[in-house]
């Protein structure tokens, strides 16, 4: 007797389990056949699409995994109804997916409409809401839109601020986030007292968050670098480097981004070998994690070039 689609589908969940992605991809592709030509799109299909759909995201097939997830916001609505919160779940993947592609102008009507269906169906204050008003601001910020990603934020912070305990890390990160797009503003005063409230949440941090005070730290060391505070810049960047280090080994991207930060700070005191050392370092950690393409090492590039050039006309 032939196995049956659930079969087929809990048989490709062990495939993907052990890394057998191309066993798994024809399992699930005949299980979704086997509901379809019974006439069976329903909840059963959405369960065998969504897993054909994070699967093609794993192995790097987005084209593929972007067909799965439209098709499953078309069954979503036909099975759950237009406005259901199952739709909307299915828009925000979507949503995801086109971010992950540096397709923010496709990504945000899909958060637009996913939004409208959080606020009607589950209360303009739920976490949804929040989670979705998030990713809008993080789109509005690659888009330089900075003003329109602190709205975003701050309609956001209340309900994150409701949702989780009042020194939990998400609402250091969002901290974190309104931070910088006030900095991005030259909105210097308020920044400050932004990072200073993150800093006073991560203080109860556990040692399994000292990678996200390594990133806090760096953009706390742009931020007074940007204010013309070039000491304290550095100051914190160093305290940075020491920290990622610890949690997390000499080669990490926060230790390469503090190195680089240091190199600026560097540089603009006028002290352009001890520059070039920095950079230098900073650009032997990133190479080795990223790679060449990484904007980081592109950017270290550039200052090495500056650096030496300006060093040579000495």
């Amino acid at each position: 007797m032939a196995a049956g689609w659930q079969e087929l589908n809990s048989a490709a969940l062990m495939a993907a389990r052990s890394s057998d992605n191309a066993k798994a991809e024809q399992l699930w592709i005949r299980s979704l056949e086997q509901l379809q030509k019974r006439g069976q799109e329903d909840e059963n299909a959405l369960l065998v699409l969504d897993n054909l759909a994070r699967h093609y995201v794993r192995v790097g097939a987005y084209g593929s995994a972007e067909r799965y997830m439209r098709h499953i916001v078309e069954v979503s609505r036909r099975v759950e109804g237009p406005d259901s919160p199952a739709v909307a779940k299915s828009l925000v993947d979507l949503s995801d997916l086109c971010s992950m592609e540096g397709r923010e102008d496709d990504a945000l009507p899909l958060l637009e409409e996913a939004l409208k269906i959080w606020e009607v169906r589950l209360g303009p204050a739920h976490f949804e809401v929040a989670r979705c008003l998030r990713r809008m601001a993080t789109i509005a910020k690659v888009a330089a839109r900075y003003a329109d990603a602190e709205a975003l934020l701050r309609r956001a912070l209340p309900i994150y601020e409701r949702s989780f305990e009042s020194r939990h890390a998400e609402i250091a990160r969002l901290y974190n986030d309104l931070a910088l797009v006030c900095m991005y503003q030259e909105k210097y005063d308020v920044a400050e007292k932004l990072f200073l409230r993150e800093f006073e949440i991560w203080k109860s941090a556990t040692r399994s968050k000292r990678p996200d005070i390594a990133k806090s730290l760096n953009d706390l060391a742009i931020f007074y670098h940007n204010r013309n505070e070039r000491t304290k810049a550095e100051k914190a960047a160093r305290k940075a480097i020491d920290l990622s280090i610890g949690a997390m080994g000499p080669k990490n991207l926060q230790a390469a981004r503090g190195n680089n930060i240091v190199g600026i700070c560097q540089a603009t005191a006028g002290d352009l070998e001890a520059a070039l050392d920095s950079f230098q370092t900073a650009l032997g950690i990133i190479q080795d994690i990223h790679g060449e393409e990484h904007p980081l090492t592109k950017e270290l590039w550039d200052n090495i070039t500056r650096t030496t050039s300006a060093l040579k006309k000495r």
